[in-house]
Parts: structure tokens; C-alpha cells; sequence
């Protein structure tokens, strides 16, 4: 292992603690949270998930999940965050095999190239792990939002009913309680 090399990977992934998440930027709202920010609120909602969807006999791998969720974001160290203005834009395709050349760079460096397939389960949503990180990182976006929203950030409606914002929750009753519950206390 070339120590020099992890420390360089490791420096790329930190900066995710000062990438900020680009949408809330465009949406007005500020201070606005960090792409690592994200990224731990969605580890945490996959470890709560995965918990949960255990007691209702789902068969998931909680530790590959953890290990999707860590890693779901981490192309954003070196592409940045695009939000969906951006995206619609560029396309999901070149934002796709940029961000997996980003991510496959980082891990290299960082020693561990075969992690990419975790990544490319959330990309894919190939694995019920990949599927619940999936839903979990849409989750966190709503739930985030709904937090600016009572915070006091409006013009945030467009998250809300933008439909990539709203699919991967198939299979997961319990998310789409969740997202029931914030649409109704959103209209209080």
C-alpha cells in the first residue's frame, strides 16, 4: 500500500466537508449544508432504515448498505455537486461516467479499486442495498428541505414535486410514511 497515495485519497474525500450542496445555493438558502453533511444524514436514515426493514423481515446486508451510503457521494470530491438546473442541462449520462471516473480515481488511490462495484450498486440500484441507499439519499433531500422550509427558506416547492426527486421508494412502505407525514405537516 503507498501510504503517500491513501492520504492523497483521503484529502480528496475530506473535501467533501467543503463542497456545498449546490440546489440549496440555487434555492436561496443559506448557510447551506455540505455534501458530507448529506452524506452522513443519509448513512444515519440507511442504518435507522435498514433496522427497521429488518423487524418487517427484509433481508438486507446492513454493513454493505453503510458501506454504499459512505461511498455514494464521493465522485462529488472532484466533479463538485450539480443540482438539478445543472443536471438537466449536462445530461445524467456524461454527469454519470464523470462522476464514476472521479470515484474510481479516488479509490484507486486510495487502494481499494474493487469498492467501485458498491458504488455501482447505488448508481444501479442493482442490490437491495443499493436500492435502499438509493431511497435513502432522496429521503434525506426531503426531509432536509422540509427542514429549511420551517427554517424559513420558501421557493423550495420545485424539490418537492420534481419527480426524480420522488421515485426510488418503491418497496419501502415505510419511507412512503415518511414522505406522507412531511407532505402533511408541510401543509399545516
Amino acid at each position: 500500500m503507498d501510504v503517500k497515495e491513501l492520504i492523497d485519497a483521503l484529502d480528496e474525500v475530506l473535501r467533501l466537508k467543503r463542497v456545498p450542496r449546490s440546489g440549496w445555493l440555487y434555492y436561496g438558502v443559506q448557510p447551506v449544508e455540505s455534501v458530507a453533511d448529506h452524506s452522513f444524514g443519509v448513512a444515519f436514515l440507511t442504518l435507522l432504515l435498514a433496522e427497521l426493514l429488518k423487524r418487517e423481515g427484509a433481508e438486507l446486508d446492513e454493513a454493505r448498505a453503510l458501506k454504499i451510503a459512505l461511498l455514494h457521494e464521493i465522485g462529488e470530491a472532484k466533479i463538485g455537486d450539480l443540482h438539478l438546473e445543472s443536471r438537466d442541462y449536462i445530461g445524467e449520462e456524461p454527469i454519470r461516467e464523470g462522476e464514476k471516473r472521479a470515484v474510481s480515481d479516488i479509490l484507486d488511490k486510495a487502494g481499494l479499486p474493487e469498492l467501485i462495484d458498491l458504488w455501482l450498486e447505488f448508481e444501479d440500484r442493482s442490490t437491495p442495498e443499493g436500492r435502499l441507499v438509493r431511497a435513502a439519499d432522496k429521503l434525506e433531500l426531503l426531509l432536509q428541505a422540509y427542514i429549511y422550509e420551517k427554517h424559513g427558506y420558501g421557493n423550495l416547492e420545485r424539490i418537492f414535486r420534481e419527480k426524480r426527486t420522488r421515485k426510488n421508494f418503491e418497496g419501502f412502505k415505510i419511507i412512503e410514511k415518511i414522505i406522507e407525514e412531511i407532505d402533511s405537516l408541510r401543509r399545516k
